[in-house]
């Protein structure tokens, strides 16, 4: 089955507030070409990470870049949720 992508309004208001008009347009379409509609989100060749830690628990990461995209996987409702993205520097320090 394909998984639908969904963003959360924490992950539009991120996009908005990227520094590098360029690098939403480059998580934009990685979302829209490589997760939503694919097979299997937890493809190795799509970058993706499980997040570790109590807080993190359940989340994964997509390396675009030097973006992450944080998202988390429902397999029941068979969709990607986007959580958050920022440069790679600062999205691990927001998240704790």
């Amino acid at each position: 089955m394909a998984y639908r992508f969904i963003r959360l309004a924490s992950l539009k208001k991120a996009l908005r507030n990227l520094k590098n008009p360029m690098a939403e347009k480059e998580i934009n379409d990685f979302i829209d070409t490589k997760l939503d509609g694919c097979e299997n989100p937890r493809d190795r060749s799509l970058h993706y990470k499980p997040l570790k830690g109590t807080k993190l628990a359940g989340q994964c990461r997509y390396r675009i870049g030097d973006y992450r995209l944080i998202a988390i996987i429902d397999d029941t409702d068979v969709v990607i949720i986007g959580v958050e993205t920022a440069h790679r520097k600062e999205i691990y320090r927001r998240r704790r």
